[in-house]
């Protein structure tokens, strides 16, 4: 086995198409369109490989942004940590498997939990939605090639994103 993993979605999309597909019993239709879901899932993750490193760091500077925004207006000494840990984590190299997206998650908690409490301010409020967006083109531009956005024309494209 190859450990070329672009190489390795290529067999297995290939398989699957190839001599799954049509080894499937025709009149099950939920298994037919659950094979297609998950070719049509490889092939878009085999799309979107090249790119993984830079989203995860776009994500994780995008959920900075919005940190250090709410922390102009409130001084979270939790949120501060997340983000000098998020800081480190941008200026590597060679982070560990998955770091960045762990430390984008961390933000993103604390920055929930920030907004549930009942005496937040509004212009808290007002900085973690409006901070969201960055982070809601980024998904949107990731996930265009599933194919669920009414006009994908009004999606940014990921490359600019990146």
């Amino acid at each position: 086995m190859t450990p070329d993993l672009d190489l390795q979605l290529q067999v297995a999309i290939k398989a699957l198409t190839d001599t799954v597909m049509p080894a499937l019993d025709p009149d099950n239709k939920v298994a037919a369109e659950q094979l297609g879901l998950a070719i049509a899932t490889f092939s878009m993750i085999r799309m979107r490989l090249p790119f993984e490193a830079a989203r995860s760091w776009r994500a994780l500077a995008n959920a900075i942004d919005v940190a250090v925004a709410v922390s102009a207006e409130l001084d979270d000494a939790e949120l501060k940590s997340a983000v000098g840990a998020g800081r480190l984590l941008l200026s590597e190299n060679n982070p560990a498997p998955r770091a960045r997206d762990s430390q984008t998650r961390a933000i993103q908690a604390r920055l929930g939990l920030i907004a549930r409490e009942p005496d937040t301010p509004i212009s808290v409020l007002r900085a973690i939605v409006e901070g969201a967006r960055a982070e809601l083109d980024l998904a949107r531009a990731w996930c265009l090639p599933a194919g669920f956005e009414p006009d994908p024309r009004e999606v940014p494209e990921l490359a600019a994103l990146l």
